[in-house]
């Protein structure tokens, strides 16, 4: 009997998934840079507003690129040929759900 959620993923599956959230990951982080760039540009700089919409997308963009170091080093480090039984948590951790959500 198996209890709860368990899903059997070959490794190149699983690689490409945890490939592509690093990828995205990747080009948020850019996008928010590019943000922030362009704010600064127009002469707003950090902490000057009191909504502080610099110090916002700073933090968003260090969120992105740290999920994508993780992704990219996890991708690097999936064992090849094998099958992996994720369940619910790790097909949250890796992002599968936002795929289709």
């Amino acid at each position: 009997m198996i209890e709860g959620l368990k899903i059997k993923v070959n490794s190149a599956e699983l690689k490409a998934q945890i490939e592509s959230r690093a990828t995205y990951h990747s080009e948020r982080a850019k996008w928010y840079e590019r943000q922030i760039g362009n704010l600064r540009a127009g002469g707003v700089l950090p902490g000057e507003l009191t909504s502080d919409p610099v110090s916002r997308l700073e933090r968003s963009a260090k969120e992105h690129q740290e999920k994508a170091a993780l992704f990219f080093f996890m991708a690097e480090h999936i064992i090849p040929n094998e099958e992996y039984i994720l369940d619910e948590g790790d097909l949250s951790f890796i992002e599968l759900y936002s795929r289709y959500f």
